[in-house]
């Protein structure tokens, strides 16, 4: 009985330290430090160059689910991480491909979808390789968003709207930025 109690305390303490490094890793990321800020805000600022005079009033016609962004925050530094390393990816994956460089300055986007692979790499460094946990929900979302492109300004300018809340929303999990 006391060896089976013992090797409980040895494991909540194991468990305990583990977690906890998972949160100073996080946080304490040198990346996060010296270099989140600067590709944060170049996105934001390349999204605001490719968006119309009008990106601001159009509406997506694909709602985002529910709480999920508030759902995230109240998760540990690793999940809120993985949660926006996963945003990242799916806005990547939104404005790569035929119908963006179509309709959009094919060097802004190109240099956009640079900076945006450049943050997201960044910020799975501060991961220690360990895998990323995906929301079905979030990646249902963006690929409804990606069916209702087609190849007309107006929509690219709801797509690049939504692109740029979505990074700035993300941005504000960002573990002690």
């Amino acid at each position: 009985m006391v060896i089976n109690q013992t090797i409980a305390q040895i494991i909540v303490a194991f468990l305990f330290r583990s977690a906890m490094s998972n949160v100073a890793d996080v946080s304490g990321c040198p990346w996060i430090k010296n270099e989140y800020n600067r590709y944060y805000d170049q996105a934001l600022k390349l999204l605001k160059e490719m968006a119309g005079n009008n990106a601001e009033d159009l509406k997506s016609p694909v709602v985002f689910p529910g709480n999920l962004y508030e759902r995230a925050a109240n998760k540990s530094a690793f999940s809120r991480l993985s949660f926006e390393v996963q945003v990242l990816r799916e806005v990547a994956n939104l404005f790569d491909n035929d119908h963006a460089s179509s309709v959009l300055d094919r060097t802004t986007l190109d240099h956009f979808l640079n900076i945006i692979h450049q943050q997201k790499d960044g910020l799975q460094t501060c991961m220690n390789n360990k895998k990323p946990r995906w929301s079905n929900k979030l990646a249902n979302y963006f690929k409804r968003l990606s069916m209702e492109v087609r190849d007309q300004k107006e929509a690219w300018e709801m797509i690049i709207r939504e692109a740029k809340m979505h990074i700035f929303q993300a941005g504000l999990l960002t573990p002690t930025k």
